[in-house]
């Protein structure tokens, strides 16, 4: 008997290739904080507006060198002794404030985290004006 013939070969079909994995995207960093700017040469103090819920616009000329809340302690008009604080050390939120326009050195205070800094807030008791600024107070509440 004959021998069966063999089979044609048959070209292997390669195997799909496997699609590249996808790198992950590359991890976003913090944008870096920049450090308040210097206060303006020319000027001894600044013009502060607080925004408080009850007594209005509160606006007081505040030195380079001074806490905002600590110059509130030296205005005698209405409302400034009202203003939120409890530690004045910048490791509590009370005297949380919104910087509505301007500029501060909030760096002296722990409290706040860089993204609530990043969103203005601020905390009055170790906030210098490094411009005319305007704050909003009362804002303990926004920050959680």
């Amino acid at each position: 008997p004959a021998a069966a013939a063999p089979a044609p070969a048959v070209p292997a079909t390669p195997a799909p290739a496997k699609p590249a994995a996808t790198p992950p995207p590359p991890a976003v960093a913090a944008p870096p904080v920049a450090p308040p700017p210097p206060p303006a040469a020319d000027k001894a103090t600044f013009t502060v507006k607080l925004l408080t819920p009850e007594h209005g616009e509160l606006v007081f000329e505040c030195p380079k060198d001074t806490f905002i809340l600590d110059q509130t302690d030296e205005e005698e008009a209405d409302g400034f002794s009202e203003l939120p604080y409890a530690c004045r050390a910048g490791s509590c939120s009370a005297c949380t404030g919104k910087l509505i326009s301007g500029t501060v050195d909030n760096s002296a205070g722990g409290f706040l985290s860089e993204e609530q800094r990043a969103q203005g807030f601020v905390l009055t008791c170790t906030a210098i004006p490094t411009s005319d600024c305007v704050i909003k107070t009362h804002m303990e509440e926004e920050l959680f």
